[in-house]
């Protein structure tokens, strides 16, 4: 299972849902209940011809903490596929760290499917590299978080 947007070189994976992924990657449940896994559809709005991808997910997601095998010293780019679930008309906003750096924020309004992408700096960037992820305005169902060399950024 790839990204739409292709990555020069996918370095990690984390497949959410998948228990064998999860726990090579120390994902931690953070008030999960049982019920909140479900498989999605994932159609891409930026490409409605494109066929839509099926991946396991986690539903009322409002936080996430795992750890990335990452290159260390190495910019990379993080892609994440998920489904916004606002909680009013607000929209759904995502705070990323990775190894203890603010790398940004994920926006989605309404109930939008996207693949959401950041770039990792390479002072960041370590062979376990713990990624944070708070969500407020709403919740997410997150399925995937893929990690690739970010050939195209300059190093920082």
């Amino acid at each position: 299972e790839l990204p739409r947007a292709p990555l020069p070189e996918i370095v990690d994976t984390l497949d959410v849902a998948d228990l064998e992924s999860e726990k090579a990657h120390g994902y931690e449940l953070l008030r999960a209940l049982e019920g909140e896994q479900t498989v999605e559809s994932f159609p891409m709005k930026d490409d409605p011809d494109a066929p839509e991808a099926l991946d396991g997910a986690r539903t009322m997601r409002k936080a996430e903490r795992f750890f990335a095998m990452l290159r260390p010293g190495a910019p990379h780019r993080l892609v994440v596929r998920a489904r916004a679930t606002p909680s009013g008309d607000d929209e759904v906003i995502a705070h990323v760290r990775v190894g203890g750096v603010d790398i940004g924020t994920l926006r989605a309004s309404g109930s939008d499917v996207f693949e959401g992408s950041l770039v990792v700096p390479s002072a960041a960037a370590t062979d376990r590299a713990v990624v944070d992820l708070r969500v407020e305005g709403g919740t997410l169902s997150i399925a995937h978080y893929w990690f690739g060399l970010a050939r195209d950024e300059a190093p920082r």
